[in-house]
């Protein structure tokens, strides 16, 4: 199962000084609880197993991946219209339970001409249910 979340919208102010910041380094702190996931999950176990971020840029044109979390980067397909500017990245292996008291924290970090770039970024989360 997956669920998306727009970054932009539903971290709105995190977002906005993420993007807005004055400081050389940025980090946009996400925590993902269980009541952002449908009602059906409510009583069974959560694991989250994989984060996707995709990202796009305020300009088009610019095709160049987007470096963050000191050596990963949102990269982009080269084989994509011109007008399509999607960078993504994916982060496997997250094997932590999402609960009524533990969320699913992830850190984004990057430079500041890299964050204020972007136009909008979207995260996609896997999980499984079992019962509890």
């Amino acid at each position: 199962m997956f669920i998306g979340i727009d970054v932009r919208h539903e971290f709105a102010d995190d977002w906005h000084r993420f993007v807005n910041t004055t400081a050389d380094n940025t980090e946009l702190k996400l925590s993902i609880s269980k009541d952002m996931l449908p009602f059906f999950a409510a009583n069974k176990n959560v694991e989250a197993s994989e984060l996707s971020i995709s990202a796009t840029k305020k300009d088009a044109a610019d095709r160049n991946g987007i470096p963050f979390n000191s050596g990963q980067t949102l990269a982009g397909d080269k084989t994509q219209p011109k007008n399509i500017n999607l960078f993504i990245a994916t982060i496997p292996d997250l094997n932590t339970d999402i609960t009524e008291t533990n969320d699913l924290n992830y850190s984004i970090q990057m430079v500041k001409m890299d964050a204020i770039a972007l136009e909008s970024m979207f995260v996609m989360v896997k999980y499984r249910l079992t019962h509890l």
